[in-house]
């Protein structure tokens, strides 16, 4: 397959031309050298979240700093509250917030993510021993889920979030939250 670059979307007048005008009348569905997924191909979210093991309670307490009330369909932000239960210090690497995933709390299967652009800087969050540091938080309700639609409809969900403590990946509990109309 040839690889084609070209301005698509870009008139002569700054409007959008669809691909079609550019490459005329062809299947568009693949505009890319790379093969994507083949129709009704899924990725399974929830084996790769099983993978990620969660985090030992007995030495580290998380929760929300406060209740927290997501718009339906974006992304809200708020607070995760970590606190150290051991006699060693630990230290948190983000990219200066964590994101959680949206749970259906019945069955704990994936049902929404946060869609937002995040930049990667390395930024660290040091928890002392029976120390609470706080560290900003992203809830995303975009649905991954289709019998739900675009977006987690209102009603109380849950959230899980990854944390990465000394290099190793882990899955806070689950922590309730709710999901609010956007009227």
């Amino acid at each position: 397959m040839a690889l084609v670059i070209a301005p698509v979307g870009l008139g002569r007048r700054g409007g959008r031309r669809p691909a079609r005008a550019i490459f005329g009348p062809r299947d568009h569905s693949r505009l890319s050298p790379l093969p994507g997924p083949h129709p009704g191909a899924t990725i399974d979210l929830d084996a790769i979240l099983k993978k990620i093991p969660a985090l030992d309670t007995s030495n580290v307490a998380v929760g929300l700093d406060g209740p927290l009330g997501v718009v339906s369909g974006h992304t809200g932000e708020h607070r995760l509250a970590v606190t150290n239960l051991g006699v060693n210090p630990i230290t948190i690497d983000t990219n200066g917030r964590v994101t959680a995933h949206v749970l259906r709390p019945a069955t704990g299967r994936l049902v929404g993510v946060s869609t937002e652009a995040q930049t990667a800087p390395l930024v660290r969050f040091d928890v002392l021993p029976q120390g609470t540091t706080l560290i900003p938080l992203w809830v995303g309700t975009a649905s991954v889920d289709p019998s739900l639609g675009f977006a987690v409809p209102p009603g109380v969900w849950h959230a899980q979030a990854e944390l990465s403590i000394g290099g190793q990946r882990f899955l806070t509990p689950p922590l309730p939250f709710e999901v609010i109309d956007r009227r």
